[in-house]
């Protein structure tokens, strides 16, 4: 379990994204975790138009 969190302005994506190339490089094919203040969209928001398309193609 890992925090997606990609701060409250996006200032953590990048951090985020090299941890799960991290995992990725070693052979991991999914992360679970959960979203710090998903009570609030734009995290969500963030993981979807930064996070997922920078992580898909692991």
């Amino acid at each position: 379990m890992v925090a997606i969190d990609p701060g409250e302005k996006g200032e953590k994506i990048d951090a985020l994204v090299e941890q799960l190339r991290g995992f990725a490089a070693l052979g991991f094919t999914e992360a679970h975790g959960w979203v710090p203040r998903v009570s609030e969209i734009e995290p969500l928001r963030l993981i979807g138009r930064e996070v997922i398309p920078a992580v898909a193609g692991f």
